[in-house]
């Protein structure tokens, strides 16, 4: 096992203890963790240095299509302001909100809240691009927010 795959090994290992959760059976690149019906995968880099918190948060119809302007209105607004992304799986037809960090500045003592936090912004987006998907000619409302200051309080 490399140093980065390590690194992450252990603070995978650290949440789950946090969490009260059994110790990881399997090594790896990444990790599921279910937070009330939400999946939040954290994921990383190939570096070691950065882990993805990503969760599905929309699935198109068999005879739908993903709408590329929502995906641009929410990540013009929330990738410089809190770090979120939308990012598109076309292939399979799925959308899954992304945000990500730096693995030394993730803390495994806090994981139970930025699971949380994350599951909840994941929940709040999925239900803005669903309520804006089937409008073709008025411009896309703002991407949702908890309060008018911030999108996620951290």
């Amino acid at each position: 096992m490399s140093d980065s795959q390590s690194r992450f090994a252990e603070f995978i290992k650290a949440c789950t203890k946090v969490l009260e959760l059994p110790d990881p059976t399997i090594g790896g690149d990444n990790y599921l963790f279910q937070v009330g019906d939400r999946w939040v995968e954290l994921k990383r880099n190939e570096r070691g240095d950065l882990v993805n918190f990503l969760s599905a948060i929309y699935l198109a119809p068999p005879d739908g299509e993903l709408r590329d302007d929502l995906i641009a209105s929410f990540n013009t607004h929330y990738l410089f302001n809190g770090g979120f992304s939308l990012v598109a799986d076309p292939e399979n037809g799925r959308i899954y909100l992304g945000r990500t960090h730096r693995l030394a500045a993730l803390d495994a003592r806090d994981i139970r809240r930025e699971l949380l936090a994350f599951a909840g912004t994941a929940s709040m987006a999925g239900t803005w691009y669903m309520r804006n998907e089937d409008e073709t000619t008025a411009p896309p409302s703002a991407p949702p927010r908890e309060n008018p200051g911030s999108f996620l309080k951290v």
